[in-house]
C-alpha cells in the first residue's frame, strides 16, 4: 500500500517566509506549494489539489480568510482545512477562531506548532474521509 504525501497550499505575500515555510514543511514529509500572489491562489489551488491551506490574513487585494472562503466554496478546491497566519493578530483574536473551529496562528510562526495544527487538521480531514466511506 503506498502513502501520498498531504499537499499543502501556502499563500503568503511574504516571498522570504513562504520560501522558509515550504523547505520545512517538505521536510517534515509535506508537498508544499507557496504562492506569493493571493490573485493567483484559485488556479494554482485548482491544479495543485491541496489537502490543507496556510494562509496569510492580511495580503493586499484580497484578505485571507475571504480567499481561503472563495477556494472552499470552488468545487474543484474545497472543501479543505485551513492554518492561518498573522502578524496582526493578538492571543484574543487567536481564540476566537478556536472557538469558530478555525486554526490561527501568530507570527512569528513558531514551527512546532505550525506543524502541530497542520497535523490536527489534517487528521481532522482524515477522519471525515474515514467516516464519509463508512
Amino acid at each position: 500500500m503506498t502513502t501520498s504525501k498531504k499537499r499543502i497550499l501556502l499563500v503568503d505575500d511574504d516571498a522570504r517566509l513562504a520560501r522558509l515555510l515550504k523547505v520545512v514543511l517538505e521536510t517534515a514529509g509535506y508537498e508544499v506549494c507557496a504562492e506569493n500572489d493571493p490573485q493567483m491562489a484559485l488556479r494554482v489551488a485548482r491544479a495543485f489539489k491541496p489537502d490543507l491551506l496556510v494562509m496569510d490574513i492580511a495580503m493586499p487585494d484580497n484578505d485571507g480568510d475571504q480567499l481561503a472562503q472563495e477556494l472552499n466554496d470552488d468545487a474543484e478546491v474545497g472543501p479543505v482545512p485551513v492554518v492561518y497566519l498573522s502578524g496582526l493578530l493578538n492571543e484574543k483574536d487567536v481564540a476566537r477562531f478556536k472557538e469558530l473551529g478555525e486554526t490561527a496562528l501568530l507570527k512569528p510562526v513558531n514551527i512546532c506548532e505550525l506543524k502541530k495544527c497542520i497535523e490536527e487538521r489534517l487528521g481532522d480531514r482524515n477522519s471525515e474521509t474515514e467516516r464519509q466511506s463508512v
